[in-house]
């Protein structure tokens, strides 16, 4: 008896809905780091850095660990309201709060896999109006989010899950780039408490005159611990080689010197390369005459340095001109279509393999 083909067909769609699921993962958790950390780092243009899929993965693997320890309080409090609409709102809502958090915490904290950090929340404190103005913007993202996510593995009709993928890889990189703007103020915000740290103990003052004068009472080391030296009349002398003016040995010069000669013993390596005189090249740069004053003119950058006497500098703001200058990049548009393709693929297998799930349901 031959298998039924609607079960094989349902699993061929459904692996190669995994597969290609697994692959989409991938992409869009780079591409979401991407550009939450280039706009964390510098809310201008974003800086796209090719990498192996293998990175692809970790980054993956990395964002859903993230998204799991923000599901199990959203689990839990959806327990405390009946199953339905009203939970999966719950679910939603408590992913929304938790997750930045967790983000912001994960990379200012000292692991990445730690997403707790006290100085996050404590420059948080300091700007509360910026956390309440970042969640009144992402609001609408969050939810093309779930529609896009829900339209594509959820519709009944192919074609609005083909138009859901697009709108859910769109709003993606709009929440990583709002996310990274929110880092980015939160990095220059100064923390509402200071901590105090604990300063090291002082070694005990020294009274450099009684200690100096505990030194001169000390008797003068001995001359019978010292090693004798070594002279000529000793015997040969090992290292380098050594020769006296006008041939004479050295046994002799030093029979010389102890007989009252005023004429010193002169030794010297007998090394060719010594005698001959250094060579000094010309100069390479030609005299370029009388530096001109503007090359000492402070540059627009060194005049926007901040200086003790300036006046206070205004606090960054969450929403500038900036924001969608990364839309206007190609690569941006590379990788969000790199992700729609993944996603669109995504989501016909899952549409094939919900059509021939052989039992009644949905998954």
């Amino acid at each position: 008896m031959l298998p039924d083909p609607t079960v094989i067909l349902y699993v061929l769609a459904l692996s190669v809905a995994l597969l290609v699921g697994s692959v989409f993962a991938c992409f869009a958790a780079h591409h979401y780091l991407t550009v939450l950390e280039s706009t964390a780092a510098d809310p201008g243009v974003v800086t796209w850095i090719p990498e192996t899929i293998g990175q692809f993965w970790i980054k993956a693997v990395y964002v859903g660990y993230l998204g799991v320890l923000c599901y199990i309080p959203a689990l839990v409090l959806g327990r405390m309201v009946p199953e339905g609409t009203a939970r999966t709102v719950i679910h939603g809502l408590v992913l929304a709060l938790l997750f930045p958090l967790a983000q912001l915490c994960s990379m200012g904290g000292s692991s990445p896999w730690l997403p707790w950090s006290a100085s996050v929340f404590n420059r948080l404190l300091r700007r509360p109006d910026v956390l309440v103005l970042y969640y009144l913007l992402t609001a609408p993202i969050v939810i093309l989010l779930a529609v896009g996510y829900y339209g594509a593995l959820r519709a009944p009709d192919l074609m609005l899950a083909i138009l859901a993928v697009p709108l859910f890889t769109m709003a993606l990189l709009l929440y990583a780039r709002l996310l990274g703007m929110l880092a980015s103020v939160v990095r220059v915000t100064e923390p509402l408490v200071r901590v105090k740290r604990k300063k090291k103990r002082r070694p005990p003052p020294v009274d450099l005159p009684a200690a100096a004068a505990q030194t001169l009472r000390k008797p003068p080391p001995s001359t019978r611990d010292t090693q004798p030296l070594i002279s000529p009349l000793d015997g040969p002398i090992t290292g380098y080689e050594l020769a006296c003016e006008e041939g004479a040995s050295p046994l002799s010069r030093a029979e010389s010197s102890a007989a009252g000669s005023s004429k010193p013993v002169v030794r010297a390596m007998l090394d060719p390369e010594e005698d001959k005189p250094y060579a000094v090249h010309d100069p390479e740069v030609a005299g370029v005459g009388d530096i001109p004053p503007e090359v000492f003119e402070p540059t627009p950058d060194d005049r926007r340095l901040y200086r003790l006497t300036d006046p206070p500098v205004a606090p960054p703001r969450l929403l500038t001109s900036e924001f969608f200058t990364f839309l206007h990049q190609s690569t941006t548009w590379a990788a969000w279509g790199i992700t729609t393709i993944l996603g669109l693929g995504v989501a016909v297998m899952n549409w094939l393999a919900r059509s021939f799930r052989p039992v009644g349901g949905d998954f």
